[in-house]
């Protein structure tokens, strides 16, 4: 069995993320971030629900129902979301992002043998 040191472990942590800065999902995130930072209507519509969200937390909790004004006024922030394709763009790419990020950890938990969504040991495979 070989040993690799932390440094080796590092530098290929290094590799990796600098093939994922380069990789097509992560630049279709930089590039949504981009058209959103020069955006008005969205960087407005997404300022208005950090205010909801901040606003609300308390009827969004499990259990908790909210006041039906709450709802409509969600719904109506949802619909604006979901009309804006410069939103949309960005939480298709992120979501892409998400995925591929899904997959590496999936991967490193096969390897390992453990499910890091879980924390439970899936076989020995570290040692």
């Amino acid at each position: 069995m070989v040993i690799v040191t932390n440094n080796e472990i590092m530098e290929a942590a290094k590799e990796l993320g600098e093939a994922l800065r380069d990789c097509e999902e992560c630049r279709a995130v930089e590039e949504a971030l981009e058209a959103l930072s020069v955006d008005e209507e969205a960087n407005r519509i997404l300022a208005e629900a950090q205010v909801m969200h901040i606003s609300m937390p308390e009827s969004l909790m499990p259990g908790k129902k909210p006041a039906k004004n709450e709802t409509g006024e969600q719904e109506q922030l949802d619909a604006k979301m979901r009309s804006n394709p410069i939103i949309m763009n960005h939480f298709e790419a992120q979501k892409k992002l998400d995925v591929l990020i899904g997959q590496l950890n999936d991967e490193i938990s096969r390897i390992l043998g453990i499910d890091f969504r879980t924390r439970s040991p899936k076989k020995s495979g570290c040692h």
